[in-house]
């Protein structure tokens, strides 16, 4: 070990035996020993995304960077964090001599790299970096992201997708053992698939909950988990009498309408719509491609009397004349016969390769009902939650099958359709 690593070392087993006083006096000493300390762990955490990422792009065989660090006893969400950043910083050397040379955080490097993650050329991902760095190290991590956040929109106001797409993208589920056993968890969910987990554990919560039991609320999220799991386990999750439930989707008839009709026109980043009186999911802002699952596969009840005219596609949803708390249409949904019918047809979920079952998928209007698609047999495909969601991401599209024309390069096969999977 090199001699700067063993005097590393030695003060990081010395870091126990400082002083903690007490009493009268105490207070500015273990302030200092804090600060000291924070400033320390903040270096240690960017070295070692640096010399993680420098490590794997040098080694001459296979690592596990990963594996090595939670038998260290660093959690493993945190060590591949620290790995992607540095596999980041590594790739542009701008982002690597700013956060090398301590200008930014380890936050600011995460906002830049989900940043470039939305930038579609490395052209547009080198201006957003030269244009936002020099700035970075005079704003905290709120200000970096809006700042971070702006200059994409400048850059590429294109897409209104593509924020949710990276934020998909970047969904993820990590645990690992404790010594005695247990599962330590830490993941993402992004806005849909979060909002459908804690009104299930928060459902369950209230079911389990017995009077002067002195469980914790943290305690109770535990119980219901364990019970939700069992559930799967045993019986299959429910299906709510055959109609899926999985999120409540706020949103006025304007903004529906520009979702429904895919307008180009972006709206801005989620903190702008939100401020625009847009879509949300719960408490949170709603994306684009959210808002067109919820207005395919869910309910609609319209509220406050608000309408749209007659013949736009947002009068098929809900209705030219609209009540307060009325229920949507009911036939826009399949009916009993037609999921029965799907089930004959499909057997389950439409994507090749998938085993989820018919009894847990959720039936899709290829052609869009806010586009005159018919809840018609021919119209309809079974797809599970994560396709179907997928699916209104743009990563998958239907092409009604043609005896006149050529099958798509790689497309699956379907009784009536041709889907084209994403790229590779």
């Amino acid at each position: 070990m090199c001699r700067v690593l063993e005097k590393l070392e030695r003060a990081v087993e010395a870091v126990p035996t400082l002083p903690s006083p007490a009493g009268l006096g105490a207070e500015p000493v273990l302030a200092e020993q804090v600060e000291t300390l924070t400033a320390a762990v903040v270096v240690l955490q960017r070295e070692l995304g640096l010399r993680m990422a420098a490590l794997e792009t040098q080694a001459s065989g296979p690592t596990d960077l990963r594996g090595d660090a939670v038998r260290a006893g660093l959690g493993g969400g945190q060590s591949s964090r620290l790995r992607q950043l540095g596999l980041f910083a590594a790739e542009h050397s701008l982002v690597r001599e700013a956060w090398a040379g301590g200008s930014i955080t380890c936050d600011q490097v995460a906002a830049l790299r989900s940043a470039c993650g939305q930038l579609p050329t490395p052209e547009l991902r080198s201006t957003m970096l030269e244009q936002v760095l020099p700035y970075l190290p005079e704003l905290d991590a709120k200000r970096s992201r809006r700042l971070i956040d702006f200059t994409v929109d400048q850059l590429d106001p294109g897409d209104p997708d593509m924020e949710e797409q990276s934020d998909h993208a970047a969904r993820y589920l990590a645990w690992s053992r404790a010594p005695d056993g247990g599962l330590v968890l830490d993941g993402y969910l992004p806005a849909a698939e979060a909002d459908a987990f804690t009104r299930a554990l928060d459902a369950l919560v209230e079911d389990l909950r017995v009077a002067g039991d002195g469980l914790s609320p943290s305690q109770r999220r535990v119980d219901a988990l364990s019970a939700l799991v069992a559930i799967a386990g045993d019986k299959g999750l429910p299906t709510g009498g055959g109609l899926p439930a999985v999120m409540t989707l706020t949103v006025s008839l304007t903004e529906a309408q520009r979702v429904a009709e895919r307008d180009p026109v972006k709206h801005g980043r989620q903190f702008e719509r939100q401020a625009r009186g847009g879509a949300s999911i719960g408490d949170h802002p709603a994306g684009d491609a959210a808002v067109r699952f919820g207005l395919c596969c869910g309910a609609v009840t319209p509220v406050l009397g608000e309408s749209a005219e007659r013949g736009s596609p947002l009068s098929r949803i809900a209705g030219a004349r609209v009540e307060p708390l009325a229920v949507g249409r009911g036939v826009r949904l399949a009916t009993p016969a037609q999921r029965k019918a799907l089930q004959a047809r499909d057997g389950g979920c439409a994507i090749r390769g998938c085993a989820v079952g018919s009894a847990y998928t959720q039936p899709h209007h290829v052609t869009p009902w806010a586009f005159d698609g018919a809840t018609d047999l021919d119209n309809l495909v079974p797809l599970c939650f994560v396709h179907h969601r997928q699916v209104e991401l743009g990563r998958y599209t239907f092409v009604r099958r043609d005896p006149d024309h050529r099958k798509p390069d790689g497309a699956l096969e379907h009784p009536l359709w041709w889907i084209v999977p994403p790229a590779a």
